[in-house]
This record gives structure tokens, C-alpha cells and sequence, in this order.
């Protein structure tokens, strides 16, 4: 079998994405991961992870590709912020890398509001009383960094629910779950 890539922005990200992968009976060994670290360098066509990634689908290492990234929000960035303006950009990107016809993107979000990232996802999956605790505990914090709110965001949310890793049966987790099926299954 082939390997898949994945490509995301950090490390968090690909340890919650193996961790579905897992949870949906697939390898994770299978995944050939490409840490991007930035939102920003997925919209550099010329990075050199996309070159490395042209190489190994041109000798057909790989031949599924799926890009995580997280939509973040339209308000504060509106070049790139948000769902629809992040896919856009991205799709633009592949096309242009020639590797539309086997690649797919999936952009991290509360599907709800449509802004937000993994742990805004996440934190879409769980009861809304809780979550409603969480985000005024986050408001009332004032932390101003991102990160300081995804940490926090993830240490609740295993503190509350200690014994399983995530509530992967919730229909938020659907879309994921199938690009995940359709990036395994049709690169068999």
C-alpha cells in the first residue's frame, strides 16, 4: 500500500489526527506527516515541503493528500481568516502545485460559527453547559495568547473527561472522518 501525507500546522494537530485515524481502525504508520509550524507557509507555493511531498507522489510513495489547517477568524485575519477564505486560498495553492486530482483539505472549525481551530472543534463536541463554563472561564482569564488558549482548552478538556480521548461519534467529527475513509481506502 501506498503512503498518505498529511500535511498540518503542528504537532498537536497530527497527534489528534492519528489518534481519529487510529479510532477509525486505520495505520497511523501509514501517514507520512508534513508539519507545517505556520498557517502562513501553506499559502508558499515555493516551500520546500511541497517540493519533497512533489517528489514522493511523482515516484508514487504517496498517492492521497490531505491538508489540516485551521480556519481561524475572518475578523482578525482577512486575507486568510476564516473557512471559506482559507479552503480558497489553499485550493488555489494545489491547483497550482498540480496535485489537485489527489489531494483534499479539510479546514479545522466550530461548524457553527465557521472561525475558530482544533480545540475549537473539539470543544463543539461537548455538552453545552460545559462548554459554556470553558469559554467564559477563557473570557474571564484574559489571557491573550492563542496558544494559552488552546493549552488550557486542551488540559480541561482531559481533566472533565479523563477516560476517552475524544467524542469521535459526534456528527461534528463526520466530515473529517469521511476525507480520513475516502484519503485511506482509495489509496489502497
Amino acid at each position: 500500500m501506498s503512503k498518505v501525507a498529511i500535511f498540518c500546522e503542528g504537532e498537536t494537530d497530527i497527534q489528534f489526527l492519528k489518534s481519529l485515524i487510529e479510532h477509525m481502525g486505520f495505520r497511523k504508520n501509514d501517514v507520512i506527516s508534513y508539519i507545517m509550524s505556520s498557517k502562513s507557509y501553506f499559502f508558499d507555493e515555493n516551500h520546500r515541503k511541497y517540493k519533497d511531498v512533489k517528489l514522493e507522489t511523482d515516484s508514487d510513495t504517496i498517492r492521497k493528500i490531505l491538508f489540516v489547517l485551521d480556519a481561524d477568524d475572518i475578523n482578525k485575519d482577512a486575507v486568510y481568516g476564516g473557512y471559506l477564505n482559507t479552503k480558497d486560498k489553499l485550493d488555489n495553492v494545489i491547483t497550482n502545485l498540480g496535485i489537485k486530482n489527489i489531494s483534499q483539505v479539510y479546514v479545522m472549525r466550530d461548524p457553527i460559527t465557521q472561525n475558530g481551530n482544533l480545540e475549537s472543534l473539539i470543544l463543539s463536541t461537548i455538552d453545552q453547559q460545559l462548554r459554556s463554563c470553558i469559554e467564559c472561564f477563557l473570557d474571564c482569564s484574559q489571557l491573550e495568547s492563542k496558544e494559552n488558549h488552546k493549552a488550557i482548552l486542551n488540559r480541561i478538556y482531559h481533566i472533565v473527561y479523563p477516560n476517552e480521548q475524544y467524542n469521535f461519534k459526534h456528527p461534528h467529527f463526520d466530515e473529517l472522518k469521511t476525507k480520513l475513509t475516502q484519503l485511506f481506502v482509495e489509496s489502497e
